[in-house]
C-alpha cells in the first residue's frame, strides 16, 4: 500500500516532516508492513495509535545466529487450539532478536517473524505483531526481555543507533495477531 492510499484510509492522521530521518522511515516501514500483511479488522484496532506515538513499532526478524537469513530462523510461534493463541518463545540462545532498529530503548511493539508450528508441522516463517512494552511506564511485558545491545565495534558512529535484543519466554499472543492477509 503506498502512503497516499494509508492516508486516506486514515491509518497516517499527520503530515510527516519532509526530513527523512531514520526513526521516520522505520515507523513507516513497520506501518507499511502491517497494513499489509495485517488482518483488516486487526488493522482498525491500531489505526488511531500508530502516529500520536502510543505505539512504537520496530522490525524484529534477525537473530543472534542467523543474521537476516529466513529460513533458518529459530524463534517458534507455537499454536494452542485449546486457548486460540500462539505461544511465542525464543528456545536457544543463538534465536534471540538481535540487532533490530529501535528495540533497544524506544519501541513499545515489534513486527515479529517466527517459525509458525501447528499440530506437529513447521509451516515456515510469519510475522506476527506483538507488544513488547507497558504503555503506561514502558517496562518489558511479561515473559519477555528486552534491552540494548550495548556498544558495537568500529568508529563508534553505529553507537547512537538504538539496536535492540529480544527474547520471548512461552508468550502468549492471540491467534489474530498473526500477520494472515494472505493465510488460507
Amino acid at each position: 500500500m503506498d502512503l497516499t492510499l494509508a492516508k486516506s484510509q486514515g491509518y497516517l492522521k499527520h503530515q510527516l516532516p519532509q526530513s527523512k530521518s531514520s526513526s521516520q522511515r522505520k515507523l513507516l516501514a513497520v506501518i507499511g508492513v502491517y497494513i499489509g500483511f495485517g488482518s483488516y479488522l486487526k488493522r482498525n484496532t491500531f489505526r488511531g495509535s500508530w502516529m500520536p506515538r502510543e505505539i512504537i513499532g520496530c522490525y524484529a526478524q534477525t537473530e543472534l545466529g542467523h543474521g537476516s537469513n529466513v529460513q533458518r530462523l529459530e524463534t517458534t510461534a507455537t499454536f494452542d487450539p485449546q486457548t486460540d493463541e500462539f505461544v511465542i518463545h525464543s528456545p536457544t540462545l543463538t534465536s534471540r532478536k538481535w540487532w533490530p532498529g529501535g528495540l533497544g530503548k524506544v519501541s513499545t511493539h515489534a513486527v515479529v517473524y517466527a517459525r509458525l508450528r501447528t499440530d506437529g508441522q513447521d509451516y515456515g516463517v510469519h510475522g506476527f505483531i506483538l507488544q513488547l512494552r507497558s504503555l503506561d511506564d514502558h517496562s518489558p511485558l511479561p515473559g519477555m526481555t528486552v534491552g540494548d545491545i550495548g556498544m558495537k565495534f568500529g568508529s563508534g558512529a553505529y553507537n547512537s543507533m538504538d539496536n535492540g535484543l529480544l527474547r520471548f519466554d512461552h508468550v502468549r499472543i492471540p491467534r489474530n495477531q498473526m500477520l494472515m492477509q494472505f493465510v488460507l
